[in-house]
């Protein structure tokens, strides 16, 4: 109890296990990761990350142990990226997420906390 948790996700939206990749890619997928740290370069743990897009639909999620993220988010979009922790100030960046017409893209987008 508690150091294992299932989790459930719906991929019904996303072609990702075709059974012929060649003609069912997923497309539009692109992949926005980074690490939120403190002004030292120092990862902080279960930071938060509140993603919003252009119609404003929000997902959130919280950064690893290490201080790591990790979204697949729809390519060719703008979204307003929110991180905060316990104890430090928030910042918010614009980002505009690419998407590539060969596979899926890859952006790395880190943030810097400073203390309250």
């Amino acid at each position: 109890m508690g150091a294992r948790d299932i989790y459930m996700v719906d991929l019904s939206q996303y072609p990702l296990l075709a059974s012929d990749s060649a003609s069912n890619k997923p497309k539009g997928l692109s992949i926005l990761r980074g690490m939120v740290a403190n002004q030292k370069g120092k990862g902080i743990e279960g930071a938060h990350i509140t993603v919003i897009d252009s119609s404003g639909a929000k997902t959130s999620l919280q950064t690893s142990s290490e201080g790591r993220y990790y979204i697949t988010l729809k390519g060719n979009a703008t979204y307003k990226v929110k991180a905060d922790a316990k104890g430090y100030k928030s910042t918010t960046q614009t980002i505009r997420l690419p998407q590539s017409a060969l596979g899926t893209y890859s952006m790395e987008q880190n943030f810097e906390l400073e203390k309250d």
